[in-house]
């Protein structure tokens, strides 16, 4: 993985390119794993097979008056579907997930496919299953807004040279 940066946020944002940009979802609990990519095909990143699943998520919200969540809705139809609905209903510990946007580019007659961003420490806050879709709210377990800011701080003690 890798910082956004301003080429790749060029490449992101250009209204013509050669590259394809998938967002990627994975949840882990002790008991499962999933690894999902909105696409039709399943993909490989770093030696992760990402199950190829239709889903959407909504950005997280730019409110300074609340913790920010990601809203994810799941198409749960067809044999995957319904495999990740009985997986989903069995979960008996709220899972743990990471978000990602990998990006795909062709080099000659196959697909290559690198993770440009990444933001792990979700964790699934509400879960709706129903016969067709699977809805997650994705929050984080600690309020991120109201912990005390000392963990950042630069004093002699910890940064001698800074201080010379």
């Amino acid at each position: 993985m890798r910082a956004i940066d301003t080429d790749t946020l060029e490449q992101l944002f250009s209204a013509e390119t050669d590259y394809v940009w998938l967002p990627a979802l994975s949840l882990e609990s002790a008991a499962t794993q999933f690894h999902l990519v909105a696409n039709m095909e399943n993909i490989t990143v770093n030696g992760v097979a990402y199950q190829a699943c239709p889903f959407e998520f909504s950005m997280p919200n730019d409110d300074e008056e609340s913790p920010p969540q990601i809203e994810t809705a799941i198409d749960a139809v067809g044999p995957v579907g319904k495999s990740l609905i009985r997986q989903f209903q069995s979960l008996t510990v709220a899972p743990t997930g990471k978000v990602a946007l990998i990006r795909g580019y062709r080099e000659g007659t196959a697909w290559q496919f690198t993770e440009e961003f990444a933001q792990s420490g979700w964790t699934v806050t509400s879960l709706g299953v129903t016969a067709t879709a699977i809805t997650l709210t994705m929050g984080f377990d600690m309020n991120i807004l109201n912990e005390p800011a000392t963990l950042g701080r630069i004093i002699p003690a910890v940064a001698p040279g800074l201080f010379r």
